[in-house]
């Protein structure tokens, strides 16, 4: 039995009145109203009748219709005006503002204050200081969860609910991760700003003593020496000697002494081979800030450093990262020496062109300081000014015209018929094919099957228009031929022959075997009448509002015999 409380549950009961029958229904309400006096301490109760009972202790248990006194009924709206909570031990007095934390609707909290109990009245949900209220003892209606309301301990002491806490747990743990990543990206970038002043400053360099003792001439380190892995499948012979060679920058950073040049060698080797899935290490040698050469793939083999060149070229990497600073003298040396010994062993010809990787690609490499140096090297050769020179020992590496006929790369059968040219021709056209380059048989078919399609379903022309195509593997493809009117350049088609470069030539070089069979197709019209022999050699952009044949590659064949300016030249035709 409870002896300090009494709980009174109103119980709203809707009854509608229909001639002397009383239903359940949802017009009139039907309540008990109580109001209260104290009777020694228990709860007294006024209905209807002028004079009540007093009750004592109470206690109601699993009920939900418990009425105290008559049932009066009403039609049209009802209000509930008061109830109260009350206890027997403390004074009738309301609590303080300051000492009740509200949050929820229409409730509060009673708690102990000295000089006794506060006791808060539900006046259509509010006390008269305008908060809402509830029991101080924890004891609440029913179907009413504790959880949802808030304790306080103390004077002014406030105890959160476990929502509340969750909340600030939340916001705490999203503070400390914070600091965590302030802390962290501090440290990150001091490490960087350490790094680069490192780079500049270079501090960590080699000391002058060490740059002393090391031995003259050449300095090799085979693979087995830096523990290069086994290289994976089967390499492809270079054919010797090569006419370039090819300055690389690693993009990483520099070495100083043999153990951390060893590991950065491994490194390298194992990003090319895991990231970039090569078979191998792709320099044929790299060059480290000690003063050694780091065998990679040698003399004996094609590179995977310099796609379009990896087949006629050496490709040296300076182990480093060379925008800003140049490598060490030594380590420029030691290149300069690794050519000379090339060029002796007969791996590298002696008419060599020396030029960088972002010379025949769009990447950065060199970079902008080491780039800088080699052209003031011996062999530097800029593909905008200087002469071809196809005559030396360098570029005559392959003196056999290939060409693959219509049939061997699987050419479609034209449409109609040909219009047949006027031999000789005055005209012989360059263009590029504007696609992607190839470098193996079986890619520069794909590619001419691909562009023949292109030019007959999109173009809806009667075939492939040029008269040849000149792969990167080093073939002439033949596509309209030496007979036929071909389809390349407006105006130009019935007095040309039209040559296209498979490939794209805005941003890089065709690879030097293009060029050759290119100046050995030429030669075999001459030779044969198809060409006349005081043709002129134009780009298609001199005769058209295109781009073909590249920047480029347009720069190439400015240097050829019977290059045409059509700007100096007035005799055109």
């Amino acid at each position: 039995m409870v002896s300090d409380v009494v709980h009174l549950d109103t119980t709203i009961s809707q009854r509608i009145k229909h001639g002397d029958e009383e239903r359940e229904d949802e017009d009139t309400i039907s309540v008990s109203t109580a109001s209260t006096d104290n009777c020694d301490g228990a709860v007294v109760l006024h209905d209807a009748e002028d004079k009540a009972p007093c009750f004592q202790n109470i206690e109601v248990t699993n009920s939900s219709d418990v009425h105290f006194g008559n049932k009066t009924y009403y039609q049209g709206p009802v209000t509930i005006k008061q109830i109260l909570y009350t206890n027997r031990d403390g004074e009738n007095k309301l609590p303080e503002t300051n000492d009740i934390y509200h949050e929820q609707p229409q409730l509060a909290i009673n708690e102990k204050v000295e000089g006794g109990l506060n006791y808060a009245s539900y006046n259509d949900g509010y006390t008269t200081d305008g908060v809402h209220h509830i029991n101080g003892h924890g004891k609440l209606p029913n179907g009413i969860n504790h959880d949802h309301f808030e304790t306080i301990r103390g004077s002014g002491e406030k105890k959160l609910s476990n929502n509340q806490w969750l909340l600030v747990g939340g916001a705490i743990f999203a503070v400390i991760l914070l600091i965590i990543t302030a802390v962290a990206l501090a440290l990150s970038l001091k490490g960087s700003s350490s790094s680069v002043s490192q780079i500049l400053v270079d501090d960590d360099g080699p000391s002058s003593e060490y740059i002393t003792s090391l031995p003259p001439g050449l300095r090799m380190l085979p693979r087995s020496d830096w523990g290069a892995v086994p290289h994976k499948g089967d390499y492809t012979l270079l054919k010797k000697p090569v006419p370039y060679v090819i300055i690389h920058h690693t993009a990483t950073e520099r070495c100083f002494s043999r153990d951390t040049c060893k590991a950065q060698a491994f490194n390298i080797q194992h990003f090319h081979m895991e990231s970039f899935k090569f078979d191998d290490v792709g320099y044929s040698f790299m060059i480290g800030g000690d003063g050694y050469v780091y065998e990679g793939r040698g003399w004996n083999y094609w590179g995977a450093h310099a796609k379009g060149y990896n087949n006629v070229s050496i490709g040296i990497a300076f182990i480093g990262t060379f925008t800003k600073f140049l490598p060490e003298a030594y380590q420029l040396e030691q290149a300069q020496l690794l050519i000379e010994d090339g060029i002796k062993r007969g791996h590298i010809c002696k008419e060599y062109r020396l030029v960088g990787m972002n010379q025949v690609s769009t990447f950065e490499s060199p970079g902008k300081s080491l780039i800088k140096k080699i052209k003031t090297w011996d062999h530097f050769f800029d593909f905008a000014t200087a002469d071809s020179k196809l005559n030396n020992s360098c570029m005559s590496l392959q003196t056999n015209l290939t060409i693959i006929s219509r049939n061997e790369w699987g050419a479609r059968t034209n449409i109609g018929t040909y219009t047949p040219l006027k031999h000789p021709v005055p005209y012989v056209i360059i263009h590029h094919t504007a696609t992607e380059r190839c470098f193996d048989v079986d890619s520069c078919y794909l590619q001419a099957t691909n562009i023949q399609d292109f030019h007959m379903d999109s173009f809806e022309w009667d075939d492939i228009g040029y008269s040849f195509m000149i792969g990167g593997d080093g073939n002439v493809y033949e596509a309209r031929g030496w007979d036929n009117m071909g389809a390349h350049t407006l105006g130009y088609n019935n007095v040309s022959i039209g040559i296209a470069f498979i490939g794209t030539f805005t941003k890089v070089f065709p690879e030097p075997l293009q060029l050759t069979q290119a100046h050995l197709l030429i030669a075999e019209g001459v030779q044969k009448g198809y060409i006349n022999k005081d043709y002129k050699l134009v780009g298609m952009n001199q005769v058209t509002g295109f781009e073909s044949p590249g920047k480029l590659l347009i720069q190439e064949i400015k240097t050829w015999p019977h290059f045409y300016d059509f700007k100096t030249d007035s005799n055109n035709l």
